[in-house]
């Protein structure tokens, strides 16, 4: 496994782009080689470093890739794929998350947002917290409109897979603990 230094390429690569700028500018006033003889070879090193971090994944980026398959899983009312993103040891939490695809149905787009990744035990364990807001339809009652809800999911590394362990549902507005299956007034409106 490879390690990097930032999560972004776009902070270094910014920064060596000023740091060419300006010696372009020290250039084009002084008229001096050397000036652009450095510059050049940080425009250069630009693009290369865009590419090497495409290449590097650190363990917050599967975490979040893992948080947006098991949205996309249960939006697209994929119950095997839903259920693969949960321990096989949270066998509660499998099940409900089951009797969860069997009676809600995203209607819609569901959106996630305001994610954050928190890692923890040396990278092995993971706490995302996000909101994920969108029209849903449940059995026994139809369509019950757009619903925004905030989450606190709890990620251990299994077989080189991040799987979920914990689910908390968090009210949209204090974040304050729910009920999983409670519904929230403040939401429903």
């Amino acid at each position: 496994m490879y390690a990097w230094f930032t999560e972004s390429a776009w902070p270094p690569i910014m920064l060596l782009a000023t740091i060419a700028g300006v010696g372009i500018a020290m250039f084009l006033s002084s008229q001096r080689a050397k000036y652009l003889a450095a510059a050049l070879p940080l425009l250069v090193l630009g693009p290369i470093l865009y590419v090497v971090e495409q290449r590097i994944v650190t363990e917050r980026e599967r975490v979040e890739r893992a948080v947006a398959g098991v949205a996309n899983a249960f939006e697209h009312h994929d119950p095997i794929a839903t259920v693969g993103y949960f321990s096989n040891n949270a066998v509660a939490l499998r099940r409900m998350v089951q009797w969860t695809i069997d009676n809600v149905e995203v209607t819609g787009d569901l959106s996630v947002t305001d994610l954050s990744i928190t890692m923890r035990n040396q990278d092995s364990r993971a706490v995302s917290f996000f909101r994920a807001n969108g029209p849903i339809a449940v059995n026994g009652f139809g369509d019950v409109g757009h619903r925004a809800t905030r989450w606190e999911l709890t990620w251990q590394k299994e077989g080189g897979e991040w799987r979920i362990i914990d689910v908390q549902r968090l009210d949209p507005i204090s974040g304050e603990q729910m009920d999983l299956l409670a519904r929230s007034e403040r939401a429903a409106h």
